[in-house]
């Protein structure tokens, strides 16, 4: 069964690596049929010139989502949990959520744990 997905004028999603830009001036209704990673603009975080550790985590994360490749960044995911860590020690619970996830090899659920990174620790 395809992910179905309306989207409004001047909206985006991203598959895979490509981002679809709606330019239409009615609304669109997508079907989306594979296995493509798939992430609404709501989703999607941009690094921002001065990225704190959390959103740093969280693009890395995203990228690694997106580009299908987790293991060839678990040493940077390692690194960046560390960093994020030792300057905020609050995060470890959401770090633990997004751990659990990755250990079950579901990337999509990890980068939905670690949203809280962005809305509270950024």
């Amino acid at each position: 069964m395809p992910l179905e997905v309306l989207l409004r004028p001047g909206d985006y999603i991203y598959i895979g690596t490509a981002k679809i830009i709606v330019r239409s001036g009615d609304y669109t209704k997508l079907a989306i049929e594979g296995s493509m990673p798939v992430l609404r603009e709501s989703d999607f975080v941009e690094l921002g010139e001065h990225p704190s550790k959390a959103r740093a985590l969280y693009v890395m994360l995203q990228d690694s989502y997106m580009q299908g490749d987790f293991g060839s960044r678990q040493d940077e995911y390692t690194t960046r949990v560390a960093d994020l860590l030792a300057a905020t020690p609050a995060a470890g619970e959401v770090v633990a959520s997004i751990n659990g996830w990755i250990a079950k090899e579901n990337l999509y659920k990890a980068l939905k744990a670690a949203r809280p990174l962005v809305e509270e620790f950024d």
